[in-house]
């Protein structure tokens, strides 16, 4: 929030950008922590253009634990989705993630765990 949102667009969207394309699937994971972070204090055009596409994308990642993550980041960003009339198509692909027997294993192990 100090630097802005231009700060956000020039230098940290690009990072988190270049996460989402390494093989290493923790990479992934971590440009969605910061997609959570930074949910509530981006602009909404931002989040529209940059972030929410770079989440729905990673919402078919091959990883389940990023499925995960992408799935926790669409929830952080719900209420800005809703504001930008956007929640029609991120609820249709949380449905489909719904059903997404890999996934849920992974969730239900995790739940086990605890």
């Amino acid at each position: 929030e100090v630097f802005g949102n231009e700060y956000a667009k020039n230098y940290v969207i690009p990072e988190i950008e270049t996460l989402k394309t390494r093989t290493n699937y923790l990479h992934r994971v971590t440009a969605l922590i910061f997609v959570s972070e930074l949910s509530s204090i981006l602009s909404d055009e931002l989040i529209k253009d940059s972030i929410l596409p770079l989440t729905l994308s990673l919402s078919e990642d091959p990883v389940a634990n990023v499925r995960f993550r992408a799935a926790n980041a669409l929830g952080d960003l719900a209420p800005r989705v809703i504001k930008l009339e956007l929640q029609k198509s991120v609820l249709e692909l949380l449905e489909k993630m719904k059903e997404d027997k890999e996934m849920n294993e992974e969730i239900e192990v995790e739940e086990e765990m605890e």
